[in-house]
């Protein structure tokens, strides 16, 4: 026979609050549990009380009756019948019926004087109970040590030892990571703020040029991030407002291409108010010396050591401080030696050295990158890091057609690839150099570097509409180019975004 090692269940907790039916969490049904047992014990001692209180009374008859045994003796041989006995007691020592009654009921061994010391002994300890009690119904303090005392005493009454051992997490326990394949995923965000995640297989490699598959984006809401990672991977989530939200590639929902997603509010606890503009997904190989590098629309640029963002908490993270009208667009990862190519609406790029921008120890603004102008659409929309043997090449003066290549697609679904050497580093703040001639009512989309043409690229469109294609099927082409049609856009549809696909690191996954 086989078991799990491990299981799980879920309860639905149904129960009478003031008589009306509700639905309570495991904290809800705690908190009743403990009014419930607060309840029995104010009314057992109220009710233990309340039977001190009447046997008092006869006590204390009792003992006014003793004092003055002469006159109760005389009283009980007039009197016509134990009426009587009793309306003369009750007018001669002040008692009232129940305590007239108990001292006709008296029997003559009560008058001895060992008896007499009993039913006072008896009343000082029913007067020390009473005042327990009353001391007892005052107290909170005193009516939950009650409380405890009582569960104590059940758990040693009917308590019986484990039957299962607990063992230390280093021996046994089993975490949900331990369990999940490190398959390699597309993650994708909406504008509307809904994510899911789906395994790369389900889209095949097609010709340059080709329509595309839906990615199941929800009808009047538009595709805002589509990005590969592992299932393992820390998946960090920036925001336009420059905060950070965290969470495992594992824990984004599942879904077909029809699926729909979740909210981010659910998955991550992101703010309604707040769109998701970069996404970085981070292994557990990350080392020292791993930066992240900010930029924002109007070409303000950041550097972070990404160890900072290791631990968040579930309300996120501020990140970078921004000026007012400006907001996070690019987040990517980086390493010492590297450099980053940025560009703009209007087809202009610049290329900068990393290790020109100091690395920031606090939250900051950041240094101008690229200078925009004063064109309030004139904006960055692309940004990608450059690998240090590519910082070598560019470094050199000789230019070649051979990778790597940047890979820029505008909005329209035009694309080429420009190699890198025909690239120059220039000073931080500058304008750029143009890199792609637009059309008439186009403009750049997206830009991303890749060393190898054996890569693949992922393209996405605002309706959701996803291509994967070779990056070799792409033609190459100076910056002075319109580049061909890499993905077939219909209708109002547009590019919103472009991935890369490393090959190399799909053959190390399989």
């Amino acid at each position: 026979m086989h078991t799990q090692l491990q299981s799980k269940f879920n309860c639905n907790f149904t129960g009478l609050v003031d008589n009306a039916p509700q639905t309570l969490s495991l904290k809800d049904i705690l908190d009743r549990f403990v009014e419930f047992r607060e309840q029995v014990i104010r009314r057992r001692a109220q009710a233990e009380l309340n039977k001190a209180s009447a046997r008092d009374e006869i006590v204390v008859g009792m003992m006014t009756a003793l004092k003055d045994i002469d006159a109760v003796i005389s009283i009980l041989q007039s009197a016509e019948s134990t009426t009587d006995a009793s309306a003369q007691l009750s007018a001669r020592f002040g008692l009232n019926e129940r305590q007239s009654s108990s001292v006709v009921d008296m029997q003559l061994r009560s008058l001895t004087k060992s008896h007499a010391a009993k039913i006072e002994a008896e009343h000082n300890k029913l007067v020390a109970t009473m005042d327990d009690l009353r001391g007892l119904l005052g107290s909170e303090e005193r009516i939950r040590e009650v409380m405890k005392a009582e569960a104590k005493e059940i758990a040693q009454k009917f308590g019986r030892d484990r039957r299962t051992e607990l063992i230390s997490e280093e021996e046994g326990s089993i975490a949900a990571v331990d369990v999940i394949p490190n398959n390699e995923s597309f993650v994708l965000i909406s504008e509307l703020g809904f994510i899911k995640r789906m395994p790369s297989s389900l889209y095949n490699t097609t010709n340059r040029g080709a329509a595309g598959s839906s990615g199941g984006v929800r009808e009047a809401d538009e595709l805002s991030h589509c990005f590969p990672c592992r299932d393992h991977d820390r998946v960090l989530m920036f925001t336009n407002k420059g905060e950070v939200y965290s969470c495992f590639a594992y824990d984004i929902p599942a879904a077909s291409k029809q699926g729909k997603g979740r909210s981010l509010h659910q998955v991550v606890g992101i703010p309604a108010d707040r769109r998701v503009t970069s996404v970085v997904s981070v292994s557990d190989e990350a080392n020292e010396d791993l930066r992240l590098v900010f930029l924002t629309r109007k070409g303000l640029i950041m550097k972070v050591q990404a160890k900072k963002f290791e631990k968040l908490r579930a309300s996120g993270k501020k990140a970078i401080k921004l000026n007012p009208g400006d907001e996070l667009a690019w987040v990517r990862l980086a390493q010492p030696g590297e450099g980053i190519f940025a560009c703009n609406s209007q087809g202009l790029g610049i290329t900068i050295k990393l290790d020109t921008i100091r690395d920031t120890s606090t939250i900051g603004m950041g240094v101008k990158a690229m200078n925009v102008g004063q064109d309030s659409n004139t904006q960055l929309v692309g940004m990608d890091v450059l690998s240090s043997p590519v910082v070598h090449a560019l470094e050199s003066d000789d230019e070649t057609e051979e990778g790597p290549w940047v890979i820029l697609v505008t909005e329209q679904g035009k694309g080429k690839r420009l190699p890198v050497s025909h690239l120059k580093f220039q000073t931080r703040g500058g304008k750029g150099k143009i890199v792609i001639k637009l059309e008439q009512n186009d403009a750049l989309a997206a830009a991303r570097t890749l060393e190898r043409p054996e890569d693949e690229m992922l393209i996405a469109t605002m309706d959701g509409v996803l291509s994967r294609s070779r990056i070799d099927s792409i033609a190459i082409q100076s910056p002075y180019s319109r580049g061909v049609n890499v993905i077939r856009v219909r209708g109002g549809d547009r590019v919103k975004s472009v991935s890369t696909l490393s090959t190399e690191d799909s053959k190390k996954s399989k």
